[in-house]
């Protein structure tokens, strides 16, 4: 993905979803 891509996932994750804690998100162009 694009930096733009990560930071739409961040900002979503963030504003959108407060109680989402603790979750490990794989960013690596769909290697695993």
């Amino acid at each position: 993905g694009t930096s733009e891509e990560a930071a739409a996932l961040i900002y979503d994750l963030a504003v959108n979803h407060p109680y989402l804690t603790g979750q490990v998100i794989t960013m690596d162009g769909g290697w695993t």
